[in-house]
Formats: structure tokens, sequence, C-alpha cells
């Protein structure tokens, strides 16, 4: 999985230079950028996410489920599946990611350690959009069986579960925030 950078001017697109940005095993599901516009994170379908410097285009950071969380038995602290949606903190200090295993994790830009996991979607449903709240307090996490979540930063719980029905009671898939 690739990611490209470009400038667009007023002459049209055009690819800045040492910008491709390889790391991913697999496609490239979502992308976004720090607040302050000097990284990159992107997801994939190879269950990692990756932070970029804009500036170079080099690797920073690689949050996957192969990163063992220190001092913990624990081996697996990235997602099972695929990262389908990643977001900054409003003070971009916060990478959320959303992935195919039903659950939202928040991981520190600083050094890529995952500081809290959400599990609240349906485990048969994928987290397809995560986004933060401006004042960086509330983390909103939408799958596709149509329910958008309200997480706290703070307290780490589920503050509210909005769900989207149509007339016949299906909740559409919520692809963004």
């Amino acid at each position: 999985g690739v990611a490209r950078l470009w400038r667009v001017d007023r002459r049209g697109p055009t690819p800045l230079r040492s910008t491709v940005l390889q790391g991913h095993g697999a496609a490239v599901q979502s992308v976004a950028f720090s607040p302050d516009g000097d990284l990159l994170a992107t997801g994939a379908s190879d269950c990692s996410a990756i932070v970029w410097v804009v500036e170079d285009g080099s690797c920073l950071l690689v949050m996957d489920p192969w990163t063992p969380t220190p001092g913990s038995r624990e081996h697996l602290q990235g997602h099972r599946l695929g990262v389908r949606s990643v977001a900054f903190s409003p003070d971009g200090a916060v990478v959320v990611t959303g992935g195919e295993d039903a659950m939202v994790k928040l991981w520190s830009a600083e050094d890529g350690q995952c500081l809290e996991t959400f599990v609240g979607h349906s485990l048969a449903t994928k987290v397809r959009a995560v986004s933060c709240s401006p004042e960086g307090t509330l983390v909103a996490s939408g799958s596709e069986d149509g329910c958008v979540k309200i997480w706290s930063t703070t307290s780490f719980a589920c503050e509210a579960t909005l769900r989207l029905e149509t007339a016949d009671g299906v909740g559409p898939a919520v692809h963004a925030l």
C-alpha cells in the first residue's frame, strides 16, 4: 500500500519530491493530516497505521498488532483486522484509529503506544469513520451497522450511542463523520 502527497497550486497538481509513502503491506484505506499539517497518518488493510513526516516523507511511527506494549505480556496492541479510518486529536498529540475489528484505538503521536481501546461496536461490523471533537474530549466512531458511538477521552467510557435508521429499520453504514 502506497500513499502519495501532492502540492496543488494554480498551475495544477504537482507531485512533491520524496512523497511516495511506502510502508504498508496492503491498500491504504484512510489518511489524515495533523492539525499543524506537519504529519500525515495513514491506515491500511494490513492492520497498521503509520505516521509520516510531511516535509520529507519519512516514517515517524508504526502502530500495528506486532508491536508489543512495553511492560506487558500482551503482544497484540494494534488492530486485529484492517484500519479503516484515522484522525488526529485537535492538539495533534493523539492518533485515533477505527478498524475492521470493530475497535477504536487511541495512540500516542509521540511514541506510538496504544493509550486506550474502545470496544462497543457490534463485532460483526467495521468501524469506518472516526473523528475528534474540537476540544479533544470526545471521539466519535461510526460503523457499518449504522451506529455512531461517542467516547470520552477522559473517562474512556461510551457517553452515547446514536442509531441511524431508515424506514425499514435498517441502519445505513456510517462512512464519514
